[in-house]
C-alpha cells in the first residue's frame, strides 16, 4: 500500500498521458488505469497535509486536474463510444468518491457532451 502511494504521482501522470492519446486503444488503457487508481485510492487520506487524520483531505484531490482532464478529453463528440463509456465511468467514480473539490467542474464535465450541437441530416 505505501509503495503504491510513493508512485501514485507517476501512475496518475502515466494514466493521464495515455488517456489523452488520439489512439483509441491507448486512450482506453489510460482511462482503465485511472479507474483502477481511483478505485484503489478512493478512501486514502493525505495524512501528510494535517495531523488529524479525520480532517485530512482525500489523496486523490491532489490529482483533480489530471483526472478531470482525462474525462474532458474523452468526452468529445468524435470519441469512440467505448472510450466515452470509460470516461463516464471515471466521472461516476470521482463523484462517488467525492474526490473533486470543484462542484462547477463536475457540472461542466457532466454537461459537456450535451453542449455540442449534434449532426442532424
Amino acid at each position: 500500500d505505501h509503495r503504491l502511494v510513493k508512485h501514485l504521482e507517476s501512475l496518475v501522470a502515466l494514466a493521464a498521458h495515455a488517456s489523452s492519446s488520439d489512439e483509441e486503444s491507448l486512450a482506453a488503457a489510460g482511462l482503465r488505469l485511472m479507474l483502477l487508481i481511483v478505485q484503489r485510492f478512493r478512501n486514502t487520506r493525505d495524512v501528510q497535509s494535517q495531523s488529524d487524520s479525520e480532517s485530512c483531505p482525500l489523496l486523490l484531490v491532489q490529482f483533480e486536474a489530471q483526472v478531470t482532464t482525462c474525462i474532458r478529453h474523452n468526452s468529445r463528440p468524435e470519441t469512440n463510444p467505448t472510450v466515452l463509456c470509460l470516461a463516464l465511468e471515471l466521472l461516476r467514480d470521482i463523484i462517488l468518491a467525492q474526490a473533486c473539490n470543484s462542484k462547477q467542474r463536475l457540472i461542466g464535465l457532466l454537461t459537456q457532451p450535451f453542449g455540442v450541437a449534434a449532426f442532424e441530416p
